[in-house]
């Protein structure tokens, strides 16, 4: 696990845009950096939560393992554990997940002004854990699961499996793999490296991304 970097392409100082006025608890999620139309849509449909002063609430006095909990499964990718133009999604949005974070950290700093910021009661949110997602993937463990061609497989510094009369390519075994939603396998499984678990296939211990359409 990495401590929370400031100079993370995810970061923005959420402190400094209440201070400034630029977002106060009334306003919508979508006002919070990268969780956009999608995330915030998700959090109503899910959770009903609307308002930053809902979400924020949402965890007050939660655990540090409620809280990943809850946010892995508010953050999740819409086209989670698929391949993208070549490139695998992570099961939870990175910079949603972050910016999530940072948020219940600046407001539990701000809290004793919490009626000035627009809350309806105080935030109390001293648990947040430290970013377990802030892990920067090679670019082996983002691609090599998603090509098919052998010799691209290989031109690419990963590695062809096969199981079950059927090739895959995997990424080499030192390339850190995206987390999973909590509570489930991330990306690379040193277990029991070949079975399914949760709906999720691994071959020799790295997911294999699901084709769209297809439930398994």
């Amino acid at each position: 696990m990495t401590t929370n970097n400031i100079n993370s392409t995810c970061y923005r100082n959420i402190s400094q845009m209440f201070q400034s006025k630029e977002v106060d608890a009334r306003d919508s999620t979508n006002k919070i950096p990268f969780f956009g139309k999608y995330i915030s849509k998700q959090l109503k449909n899910t959770h009903n939560i609307r308002t930053i002063n809902e979400f924020v609430l949402h965890f007050k006095g939660k655990s540090e393992d409620e809280i990943e909990h809850d946010m892995t499964r508010m953050f999740q990718n819409r086209r989670m554990n698929q391949c993208d133009e070549g490139y695998h999604i992570r099961d939870v949005n990175r910079c949603a997940y972050e910016s999530g974070l940072e948020l219940l950290r600046a407001t539990h700093r701000l809290r004793r002004s919490w009626q000035r910021y627009r809350f309806s009661r105080k935030p109390n949110t001293p648990n947040v854990p430290i970013s377990a997602l802030d892990n920067i993937r090679t670019k082996q463990s983002a691609t090599c699961s998603c090509i098919t061609n052998q010799r691209e497989c290989r031109s690419n510094g990963c590695v062809i499996r096969r199981r079950n009369n059927r090739t895959y390519c995997n990424p080499p075994d030192i390339s850190p793999g995206f987390l999973g939603i909590h509570g489930y396998q991330g990306q690379h499984d040193d277990g029991d490296r070949n079975k399914s678990k949760y709906g999720l296939r691994y071959v020799r211990g790295w997911r294999v991304p699901r084709k769209i359409g297809n439930r398994n």
